[in-house]
């Protein structure tokens, strides 16, 4: 199968799944350092969650040397290293341009930059052993564990930004199931209140 990057979704303000945008990739161009980004990080939110529960389990697939090998070793598995592309260039965000999913599917400045980072890493990839190339001759290309790298890094990142939001949510009294409160017992309702 082609690891293309040819088909494009970009967010619209509608509020409704992007439109499809075919063309021909484009360059990739380097991204910002972390460090130009002012602190405290500011969380934009998502607009998409949906999405972002297909972007972040991709992204821990690239941080994953075990399952690339796995999959390798098992084709049959839907969810292989093609999958993984197509979900962060095609799908659910665009690792070559991510900063029109700021609030749609990543959440801060930080997310954008290491995606951005990710994108370029795999491009160098795609333009060493060709799109058309396996699964097996990615994985031993010599560019390949800059791509797992940056990889663990974004998704230490994405999971970490998904905590604290999480731990927002709580604080201000979003409980899941609804129901949960009610039935907590008293001790542990007491470590849960200020």
């Amino acid at each position: 199968m082609a690891k293309t990057l040819g088909s494009v979704r970009t967010p619209n303000d509608t509020g409704k799944a992007p439109a499809i945008h075919h063309g021909s990739c484009r360059p990739l161009k380097p991204c910002r350092s972390r460090s130009q980004y002012p602190r405290p990080v500011i969380d934009h939110g998502i607009a998409l969650p949906y999405y972002r529960l297909h972007v972040v389990p991709a992204v821990v697939a690239l941080a994953s040397p075990t399952w690339q090998q796995e999959v390798r070793l098992d084709p049959d598995q839907f969810e292989n290293l093609d999958y993984v592309v197509h979900v962060l260039f095609d799908d659910f965000c665009n690792a070559e341009d991510p900063l029109p999913w700021l609030g749609q599917s990543l959440r801060t400045h930080e997310e954008v930059s290491l995606m951005a980072r990710l994108g370029a890493a795999y491009g160098r990839v795609q333009s060493s052993v060709g799109a058309d190339a396996g699964d097996e001759i990615f994985l031993q290309s010599p560019g390949w564990p800059d791509v797992v790298a940056t990889a663990a890094r974004l998704a230490q990142v994405l999971v970490s930004n998904d905590h604290a939001a999480l731990g927002k949510l709580h604080e201000a009294g979003h409980r899941w199931p609804p129901s949960t409160e009610a039935a907590m017992p008293e001790a542990s309702r007491q470590h849960t209140e200020p």
